[in-house]
């Protein structure tokens, strides 16, 4: 479930970026995507960190692993763990504006 709904936030945030002439880095938008709420899940049952940061967290180390550069794992860090933060992202770089865009 949670798989799928996070598929459909890709999407709708790459249709919002293709209608308003967004220039972003699909692969980027795609792993914030797909780890936006990964902080919900059982892995971080125990955690104190809001889950926002969780899944912030665990994409930046997937990121890190695969050898993706500091400045773009940072960019997709502020993007998942802003993504609920109202009139934040929108400010910052396009796949955290698209990232906080898309419907929930």
């Amino acid at each position: 479930m949670l798989f799928e709904h996070s598929t459909r936030v890709f999407l709708w945030a790459a249709l919002a970026g293709r209608h308003k002439g967004v220039q972003y880095h699909p692969e980027l938008l795609y792993v914030a995507s797909i780890f936006h709420d990964f902080g919900l899940t059982s892995a971080y049952r125990e955690s104190h960190s809001r889950f926002e940061v969780d899944g912030a967290n665990a994409a930046r180390d997937f990121l890190r692993r695969h050898g993706v550069a500091d400045a773009a794992s940072e960019r997709v860090w502020l993007a998942v763990a802003l993504h609920t933060t109202n009139g934040i992202s929108e400010h910052l770089s396009p796949i955290a504006a698209l990232l906080a865009k898309a419907p929930a």
